[in-house]
């Protein structure tokens, strides 16, 4: 039929369960604010409080990027 047989957000809430995500914590150094509209879709979507965390620059990858044209 081309669709999954469960409704999808049934399926995302028994897979947040088990998974933790991040969010930008922000860098003071860098004059940036932390990214608290991904860390309010995270909760909106239902993954739990505790399974939020916030990530810096270094341990993720957040930080400039550089695009080339081709």
């Amino acid at each position: 039929m081309g669709y999954l047989p469960i409704d999808v957000f049934d399926f995302l809430a028994r897979v947040l369960i088990a998974v933790y995500v991040t969010y930008f914590e922000g860098d003071e150094k860098a004059g940036l604010e932390p990214d608290l509209e991904t860390k309010a879709l995270w909760e909106k979507i239902g993954c739990p409080r505790d399974h939020i965390l916030p990530g810096n620059m270094k341990d993720n990858f957040w930080g400039t990027l550089t695009w080339k044209s081709t």
